[in-house]
């Protein structure tokens, strides 16, 4: 079984390259059972979103599945080949990486941007629901949701935005606290204002008044922001309802004095008022910051806060690489370890099969056994072979957990001369305390006082229980 990932994203495909390939959510489980009935593939999952189209998938059997027919399998139509120049194709621990990085948005356009995490679930159930989901699938996505949510709690990547909007955001919220039920006068219908006023109704905020010289304008996108629409020469008379005033009229048109925020602040009791001068030039009286309860930001002041807020999500960014490639490490060790329960199986056989053939042996030599004499032979050769397999257990369990262990396992097996099954059979772990499969009863004595204690592990080590 070999993880496969093959696709392509904003960091190799233009917009529209990757238009091409999107599919809708509906449309993945079909896209899903499309691609395991190519050769080889064993699990699926097909990840679709406007910044990148990938095919996770579990190969066996020994196939070797054509990358590019699986994207065209997935996408359900031939592609044109120089597509291929646009994709990129990552295996085993490479794709383990990338798929821990996308589930924690260190792969996103925008770094740090949480919808990835709710799209790659919705993928996996999609997969799920086709029957792309298996056990390998299944325990690498549970690892990489919960590594994903340590990023979110353990760093401050998520919250460290680097866009105007959301340090509109974070500055109204840092004035009001929770911005429901505040109410938005905008000025103008230009792009930026329009968009700051969208955050902020998506972020919680109540009523919102629209002022701007073209009527005809101000209605178009009164309807869209659900505001209602001033006559241009009122919105004066309106501002004091106005918890947050944005801007975006340039001041060779508007003209805003600190007398008339005064006058305002009066009329609310004093109660704070924001005020977001978005436009070039700029509208308001630099006079109005001095005003208690009036906080006055232009485009600079904006900017200073999206250049903070890249350098913190920058080194959020840097403590969250560390965290995803600890829990890759992390991963990678519970796989070796449970790679090497096929060869302590074997090794508990092969120490059972010797055990009966000698059994068999001494009963011929020895004549006639009553069920007492049977019962301490089987015994006494029992607690033998328990000796015996202790340390070399033990060693085998502890080296999974490094980099040494692939190459004692091959020793191992060449060694005491063992033949194990084909990877694809079962790979459960294996307590040292449990008994083998090959015998009921059988099991390495990890409690004999008259042996010595095997050395401690080594540091990042742990026996699997």
């Amino acid at each position: 079984m070999t993880l496969r990932l093959y696709g392509l994203s904003h960091h190799t495909a233009p917009l529209e390259i990757r238009e091409r390939l999107a599919l809708d959510m509906e449309a993945l489980p079909q896209a899903v059972e499309r691609l395991r009935q190519q050769a080889g593939v064993a699990e699926a999952l097909v990840l679709s979103t406007c910044n990148r189209f990938e095919i996770w998938m579990i190969a066996a059997g020994g196939e070797e599945p054509d990358p590019f027919a699986a994207l065209e399998q997935a996408r359900g139509h031939a592609l044109p080949r120089e597509l291929a120049a646009h994709c990129y194709e990552r295996r085993e621990r490479e794709a383990l990486r990338h798929i821990f990085r996308v589930c924690a948005s260190l792969d996103s356009m925008l770094v740090g941007e949480p919808q990835i995490l709710g799209q790659v679930k919705q993928a996996f159930q999609a997969a799920r629901q086709a029957g792309g989901i298996g056990p390998h699938l299944e325990l690498i996505l549970e690892r990489a949701f919960a590594s994903a949510k340590r990023v979110r709690s353990d760093t401050t990547l998520v919250s460290a935005s680097a866009s105007l909007s959301h340090a509109t955001i974070k500055i109204a919220r840092g004035i009001f606290g929770q911005l429901e039920a505040r109410a938005v006068l905008l000025l103008g219908t230009g792009k930026i204002g329009a968009t700051a006023a969208r955050d902020l109704r998506r972020h919680g905020a109540g009523r919102i008044l629209l002022a701007n010289r073209t009527a005809e304008r101000a209605l178009r996108l009164a309807q869209e922001l659900e505001a209602e629409a001033l006559p241009w020469e009122q919105w004066r008379a309106a501002a004091h309802q106005a918890d947050i005033v944005v801007n975006s009229v340039p001041g060779s048109e508007l003209q805003l004095e600190r007398a008339q925020v005064e006058h305002w602040l009066r009329e609310r009791r004093q109660r704070p008022v924001l005020l977001l001068d978005l436009a070039v030039p700029r509208a308001f009286e630099n006079g109005i910051n001095q005003l208690d309860q009036a906080f006055l930001y232009n485009l600079d002041d904006l900017q200073d806060a999206v250049a903070a807020n890249q350098a913190e999500r920058g080194r959020a960014a840097a403590k969250a690489e560390q965290l995803i490639e600890a829990e890759v490490e992390k991963f990678e060790r519970r796989k070796q370890s449970r790679d090497m329960a096929p060869l302590l199986r074997a090794l508990q056989a092969e120490a059972e099969r010797l055990r009966q053939i000698e059994l068999d042996r001494l009963r011929h030599k020895f004549g006639q056994l009553t069920p007492e004499q049977i019962a301490l032979l089987d015994e006494l050769t029992r607690g033998l072979m328990r000796k015996w397999l202790h340390r070399p257990l033990v060693e085998l369990k502890i080296a999974a957990s490094g980099i040494e262990g692939e190459l004692l396992a091959d020793f191992a097996q060449r060694l005491f001369g063992l033949s194990l099954p084909d990877a694809g059979e079962a790979a459960t772990e294996i307590s040292l305390s449990a008994a083998s499969t090959a015998s009921p009863g059988f099991e390495p004595d990890s409690t004999d006082s008259d042996l010595p204690a095997p050395p401690a592990p080594p540091a990042g080590a742990r026996l699997v229980r």
